[in-house]
């Protein structure tokens, strides 16, 4: 039996705080959450390089697009939708703590 947790915390103590939560299919959240654990985005942003919460979140919108493209076209051939839902919350430097929810489309509020 396997078990995958659906929260992943990024922490530099002193730095950043930052708290990922999905819902919807696990592949999806598991491939968005080893992309942004390991790839660099535009203008080699991090997650642990980000300036900002909100940039934090661009990050992990572009990487639902990232899946998105890669996965949705063949996950439709068998019926699934792609469907995920994220939050994103924490606090980098000295801002105020930020909460962000991200769309299967990769767009966040």
């Amino acid at each position: 039996v396997g078990t995958f947790r659906k929260m992943t915390v990024f922490e530099n103590p002193g730095d950043r705080m930052l708290v990922l939560m999905s819902a919807g299919n696990l592949a999806i959240s598991q491939s968005i959450r080893q992309l942004i654990s390991e790839h660099t985005g535009a203008g080699g942003k991090t997650l642990w390089n980000a300036g900002s919460m909100y940039e934090a979140a661009q990050i992990v919108g572009e990487a639902v697009r990232t899946i998105y493209e890669r996965d949705a076209t063949a996950l439709g051939h068998f019926g699934i939708d792609f469907n995920v839902s994220m939050l994103l919350g924490g606090q980098i430097g000295n801002e105020p703590c930020r909460l962000f929810q991200i769309y299967s489309a990769g767009n966040f509020i």
